[in-house]
């Protein structure tokens, strides 16, 4: 941690933290993030200080807003809230309607907050982009020209989702435009695979075992098979290597197969996962073909929101090696 995150992470019993969400009327808001920080909540691991803004084209109330928040939990598989918790909880989420790339809605979205943080103070603000992904650029360039990017005695934190862009040239883009607004240990390009309770308890079986940890090398171990199965048209319209096996996978290959880290800090995870993608052993394109298998799998046409006519492939196996 540098000496600049060490100051602007502090913060006083006078400071609020607001998570504003841009996108809240869609389907991430209700049935992942909203169950998500609700549970936080519920836990006691929520701060007092703590505030919700939803922002999205939708006209809506502040309570219209919740009470399709609480619509949306009843359909989540994830957690639930009593009523009365959720009572307690639904008062802290405010709503304000507008479009992230608008500066006039960014100017609507400057006076919610100033009815939501203490007046006067300095307020921590995490900005989520809920947003389709050809929406982040605009977004991140309106915040920083309505300067919400600008930490001055707090912090100010943006989190997007994958796809980080659709190819490396469009994500070096991308990331040329998010450093233009806000710097590195401002931004979190977040893969939620890394929250799947298999995936912690993977880091758990391994770094805290005494027994598995010594044998857990190429001496004892001939390969390691990584097996993942999801819904069908989920995959269609970025296929399922975009979606899934650049991201979701490389991660859990990078969890499996990286040497024990110093300590269990970010930075130093970060470098440990970062050391095996280097050693994955590069493939021609020939090679690559050798060495994978793409297919359809059965029913997969039938499936509902699926195009009848998809070549996409919803199934592969690729076998990477890699090198000391």
């Amino acid at each position: 941690m540098t000496e600049h995150q060490t100051t602007t992470d502090q913060t006083t019993t006078e400071q609020t933290t607001t998570i504003v969400i841009f996108g809240a009327s869609g389907d991430l808001t209700r049935r992942k993030l909203v169950p998500a920080l609700a549970s936080l909540y519920c836990k006691g691991r929520l701060g007092p200080d703590v505030q919700i803004v939803g922002m999205a084209r939708s006209q809506m109330t502040d309570q219209e807003f919740r009470d399709a928040l609480d619509k949306g939990l009843d359909d989540s598989d994830q957690f639930h809230p009593g009523d009365a918790e959720w009572q307690e909880f639904s008062q802290r989420i405010h709503y304000c309607c507008g479009d992230v790339s608008s500066a006039k809605d960014l100017g609507a979205l400057s006076q919610t907050l100033a009815g939501v943080e203490n007046p006067g103070k300095p307020a921590n603000r995490l900005y989520y982009l809920a947003l389709a992904p050809f929406l982040y650029e605009p977004a991140i360039l309106n915040l920083g020209q309505a300067g919400f990017g600008v930490e001055d005695g707090c912090w100010r934190r943006v989190v997007a989702e994958k796809p980080f862009g659709t190819d490396l040239t469009s994500a070096k883009a991308l990331n040329r435009v998010a450093h233009s607004v806000f710097n590195e240990h401002q931004m979190y390009r977040i893969d939620h695979y890394l929250g799947k309770e298999t995936v912690q308890n993977l880091l758990v079986f391994r770094f805290a075992n005494t027994i598995f940890e010594p044998i857990w090398s190429r001496n004892y171990i001939d390969n390691v098979q990584i097996t993942v199965s999801d819904r069908a048209a989920y995959y269609d319209e970025a296929g399922v290597l975009r979606d899934m096996f650049q991201n979701h996978l490389l991660q859990l290959l990078t969890v499996v197969a990286m040497e024990p880290p110093s300590t269990f800090e970010a930075a130093t995870l970060r470098n440990e996962k970062v050391k095996v993608l280097e050693s994955v052993r590069r493939m021609t394109p020939d090679e690559a073909v050798a060495n994978s298998v793409y297919a359809q799998y059965d029913g997969y046409l039938s499936e509902k929101g699926g195009p009848q006519d998809s070549r996409t492939p919803s199934y592969v196996a690729l076998r990477l090696a890699i090198d000391n």
